[in-house]
């Protein structure tokens, strides 16, 4: 996810899914759900982490959010690039 807007969308997206693996077919009766959090919006995880662990089936939710600081390689030598230097690079 790249802005805090999306956890509604996602969560709404996992919830269609579900229906499809969970209740569509024989094959999967369990389902845990894994969302990178590209924004680091982490007020929004016990939330998002809540309303899809009601769903019949998602037997768990994880969120992991973009670490700040990534380790780049740059030639022969390792740096440090930090998030917001990430952001510029991109254009964002």
């Amino acid at each position: 996810m790249r802005s805090p807007s999306d956890f509604k969308k996602v969560e709404q997206e996992v919830m269609v899914d579900s229906v499809a693996y969970l209740q569509k077919t024989d094959r999967y009766r369990e389902m845990i759900v894994f969302i990178y959090d590209e924004s680091s919006s982490v007020e929004h995880h016990d939330l998002t982490v809540r309303e899809l662990r009601e769903v019949p089936g998602i037997v768990d939710v994880i969120i992991v959010c973009q670490p700040g600081v990534l380790r780049h390689r740059d030639g022969n030598r390792d740096r440090l690039v930090s998030k917001r230097k990430r952001s510029k690079a991109n254009g964002a």
